[in-house]
């Protein structure tokens, strides 16, 4: 039984190390956590190696930006959701909640996907940046 639970445990271990996609989506989810819960402020320190390991591993940059703006929209999503506080909202003569939550609703995601693309952005640049600065020191210089 106990090498089969150490089996199993070794198996989802070497999964979770293969596949980026869980990187990407535990590091949005502990970004946002840490911004909504205020006990959970230090999640962001795990949330920031993860999102450090999955830019180094990841190979294609369309997946890189796609998968640094979803990390960077579950950061802001987190951090602006003060926006649902809003509701209801009493200024707009509109009585019908469902639209006024509509409304918040959209304002809220319309900011966070326009503020989580600057993550996509910097995501990308760290990984050129480290794939040509790495390629002018490993370059052999040639004597003249």
């Amino acid at each position: 039984m106990t090498y089969f639970l150490s089996y199993m445990q070794y198996v989802t271990i070497t999964i979770m190390l293969q596949s980026l996609r869980l990187w990407w989506l535990a590091s949005g989810f502990l970004f946002g956590v840490s911004f909504v819960v205020p006990y959970l402020w230090w999640c962001i320190f795990p949330a920031c190696v993860l999102l450090f390991f999955a830019i180094e591993r990841e190979q294609s940059t369309a997946k890189l930006f796609f998968w640094g703006t979803f990390v960077g929209t579950s950061l802001y999503a987190g951090s602006l959701w003060w926006c649902w506080d809003a509701f209801p909202v009493l200024w707009i003569p509109e009585t019908n909640y469902l639209a006024q939550f509509a409304l918040i609703g959209l304002y809220w995601l319309t900011a966070s996907l326009a503020m989580g693309v600057a993550i996509g952005i910097f995501a990308v640049c760290i990984k050129k940046i480290k794939k040509y600065s790495m390629t002018r020191v490993t370059r052999k210089s040639t004597p003249n």
